[in-house]
């Protein structure tokens, strides 16, 4: 990852997803980047701790995008609705457009 090149960090472990990332943290042996919503409970009970440094942290903007046709399936609306309802902020982004 490109943060952690920047700071010179070698790479010791390579998994896919943020739960192996989770497991490799807790075994103590390992630092790594977690999205805080996911590592917050962690934290909360002390499992883990966050390095709060300006340098360790990164912002990932995700995407939405539907084709317009064929039109949406009810699932597909029910869908696309809930992640307006759940991650759309007044004046960011255009989710629904």
């Amino acid at each position: 990852m490109e943060a952690a090149e920047r700071l010179g960090l070698r790479r010791r472990a390579s998994v896919s997803d943020q739960e192996a990332v989770a497991l490799l943290v807790l075994s103590g042996g390992y630092i790594g980047f977690l999205p805080e919503h996911y590592a917050q409970a962690f934290v909360a009970e002390g499992a883990m701790r966050r390095i709060a440094w300006p340098q360790f942290t990164y912002e990932v903007q995700f995407v939405a995008i539907a084709r317009r046709s064929p039109p949406a399936t009810r699932i597909a609306q029910a869908f696309w609705k809930a992640l307006v309802d759940a991650h759309s902020e007044q004046g960011r982004g255009r989710l629904g457009a």
